[in-house]
C-alpha cells in the first residue's frame, strides 16, 4: 500500500497571460492537480503563448495538461510497484 505522503511535482502549463492574471491563473492550476489528482505541486512553469498549439482554447489545454500529468504519474507509480 502506498503511504500518504504527498508526490511533489513540477507543473508545466501553457499559458498566454503575465503579471497578476498569471499568478491568479497558476495558483487555481495548482490547486485543480491537488484537487483532481491527489498530489502537491511544488514548482509550476508556463509555456508562453501555446507553445505546441496557438489554437487551443484555455479550458482544453488545462484538460490536456491534467490528461498528461495523471498519465505520467500513474505511469511512474506503475513502474516503481514493480
Amino acid at each position: 500500500m502506498l503511504d500518504k505522503k504527498p508526490i511533489p511535482v513540477i507543473v508545466y502549463i501553457p499559458s498566454a497571460r503575465c503579471g497578476q492574471t498569471a499568478v491568479f491563473e497558476t495558483a487555481n492550476f495548482a490547486r485543480s492537480v491537488e484537487h483532481k489528482l491527489g498530489v502537491k505541486v511544488v514548482k509550476i512553469e508556463r509555456q508562453l503563448a501555446y507553445d505546441l498549439n496557438p489554437e487551443i482554447s484555455e479550458e482544453a489545454a488545462e484538460e490536456f495538461c491534467l490528461d498528461q500529468l495523471h498519465t505520467f504519474l500513474r505511469t511512474g507509480l506503475e513502474d516503481d510497484c514493480f
